[in-house]
């Protein structure tokens, strides 16, 4: 059985570190990322199975990094991010995903 290749771009040391020594335990194979241009890079000159992506990066932005991806490749992208606002997790014209689940019930409405 192949090993699963993550690309983890987060541009917070301690975090980077964590997530990739946890997945490392679990049997994957990590490559670190601290910037949108450096994953930009390393997913131009490897194949990665999945990415885990923080959207707030310095350089590239995790918008621009998911955009410039798609035109070139179809590897599955998991977004990890501190925005909190719906408009900040729904950009169609960069990534045709479906809406979010709703993360605030709605009040419930007395019925007769």
């Amino acid at each position: 059985m192949d090993i699963c290749n993550i690309l983890v771009v987060e541009d917070d040391p301690d975090i980077n570190k964590l997530l990739c020594r946890i997945l490392e335990g679990a049997g994957y194979a990590c490559r670190p990322a601290f910037s949108g241009s450096e994953a930009a890079l390393w997913a131009g000159q490897y194949e990665y199975d999945l990415v885990l992506l923080d959207l707030m990066l310095p350089g590239l932005t995790g918008e621009e990094f998911i955009a410039e991806m798609r035109q070139k490749k179809t590897m599955p992208i998991i977004v990890l991010s501190a925005k909190a606002g719906l408009e900040d997790r729904v950009r169609p014209r960069a990534w045709p995903l479906p809406p979010p689940r709703p993360t605030r019930p709605r009040p419930l409405s007395p019925t007769a």
